[in-house]
């Protein structure tokens, strides 16, 4: 939940937005104080108080004080801390100091919201001892978003002696706002989430092709470490790292499917140990939508399994696999992701935040999502599948339809058709900022 000094300096130009986004405190907030902690913790320092540099003191002399670092708590401003004799306010950045040796502890007025190692970045991860969106996660973010720009402002003897961890939420906040209406915690958690794990991409290259080549890789795309995957309406291609065509299934829907089902469209497609996972459907009833299991190498058919079509009302418009589970979602609109087991029998639904459409492709990479979205503006989004919440990444320009989408290398490759309506594109994206939890929750 911490990431060293020398990786962090660039995220502090994104500390001040995400104090406004958690607390809509962009103040700055008063410098810390030192001394024997009498008196409230927070209180503003005496005027005669030198400041004290942060390292190692000079001389080694035996009132040089406690060596001093500099930390920023992300995204939170207004904070009283203390860190052994140490005490101050977070700054608009969500600036403190921390002793070596000590403890640092944040509060809300006198509320404790936690007390945690120091490192040179914190954010209300840290606070929340996990980077899952667990129940002392949002009942923080909560906290700090009713709370607001009057985090800095509260009296340190409210609540003095309590704890974020055990006292009442409602209880807490009737004290510290009191007459201000909690903030929803989906709000709060998808305001923090879209901060913490947006990302910045830039297209690096794209192939374009026609012909034959490009009737053949109009619907989905995969990667399966050696080479590419690719679907259009009836068939399947596996080709090497150079688009070179090894094999071919012109005709993959079984024909026993087309005369029981009506299938006869299939949409962006995935990969996993050998498997390539497909999604089918019988347009334009969309009465029995399926996903086929495929031999990845020989590309033939081994079985297939029923969607609830009042889960599907629109197809499968693509399936991505996720620890074992499938994952879809309806079309237009697609308010939510819709989970089922391998044998088709649906598990759960995830909320999607907010309600999405057109999604045309679709992978997992951990346990974050990447979706191109055939909307207007063509997007790609990536939806965290803890919470559900989908976050704008960037558009693709100049798209005459946005189909499959694949992880593959670091990178996200869209495959689209382009607008003269001729020639199929797949273009490769290259992440130029990593998100905030990949920096401070990395193992």
């Amino acid at each position: 939940m911490v990431v060293a000094a020398g990786k962090w300096d660039h995220l502090l130009m994104r500390a001040a937005v995400l104090a406004c986004v958690l607390a809509a405190a962009c103040g700055r907030g008063a410098p810390p104080s030192t001394g024997a902690p009498d008196g409230a913790i927070g209180t503003q320092p005496d005027a005669g108080v030198a400041p004290l540099d942060a390292g190692t003191p000079d001389g080694g002399a035996p009132d040089a004080g406690p060596v001093l670092h500099d930390g920023v708590l992300l995204g939170i401003s207004g904070a009283r801390y203390q860190s052994g004799a140490t005490r101050g306010i977070t700054d608009a950045a969500g600036g403190f100091r921390w002793e070596e040796g000590a403890k640092v502890s944040f509060f809300a007025g006198g509320l404790l919201l936690a007390e945690v190692a120091p490192a040179p970045l914190l954010t209300p991860f840290a606070l929340a001892g996990s980077c899952a969106a667990g129940p002392q996660l949002r009942k923080l973010l909560v906290l700090l978003a009713t709370v607001g720009s009057g985090l800095g402002s509260l009296d340190p003897s409210l609540l003095a002696g309590e704890s974020l961890a055990a006292v009442d939420l409602s209880q807490a906040l009737a004290v510290l706002a009191p007459g201000v209406a909690p903030v929803a915690e989906a709000d709060a958690l998808d305001a923090f989430i879209r901060t913490v794990d947006s990302e910045q991409w830039v297209e690096d290259s794209r192939e374009v092709w026609s012909g034959a080549d490009a009737e053949q890789r109009t619907q989905g795309v995969a990667w399966d470490g050696a080479g590419w995957l690719f679907s259009w309406e009836l068939g399947l291609s596996r080709t090497d790292a150079s688009y070179n065509v090894i094999t071919r299934a012109t005709a993959a829907i079984p024909a026993a499917l087309y005369l029981q089902y009506g299938t006869n469209h299939i949409g962006d497609i995935d990969f996993l140990d050998q498997t390539l996972y497909v999604p089918l459907e019988d347009h334009p009833a969309y009465a029995h939508p399926r996903v086929g299991f495929y031999d990845a190498q020989t590309l033939s058919f081994r079985s297939s399994v029923g969607l609830d079509p009042a889960l599907q009302p629109d197809g499968v418009p693509w399936v991505a696999q996720w620890n074992g589970q499938l994952v879809t979602s309806p079309w237009n609109p697609a308010p939510v992701l819709n989970l089922f087991a391998m044998d088709g029998s649906f598990l759960r639904s995830i909320a999607l935040r907010p309600t999405l459409n057109r999604i045309q492709g679709a992978k997992v990479s951990g346990d974050m999502m990447y979706a191109a979205r055939d909307g207007d503006p063509k997007t790609v989004l990536k939806i965290v599948l803890e919470t559900g919440t989908a976050i704008q990444l960037f558009t693709l320009p100049d798209v005459g339809e946005q189909e499959g989408i694949a992880v593959a290398g670091g990178m996200l490759h869209t495959e689209d058709v382009a607008p003269d309506k001729v020639h199929i594109e797949l273009r490769h994206h290259r992440k130029t900022q990593d998100s905030i939890r990949d920096q401070v929750c990395a193992q």
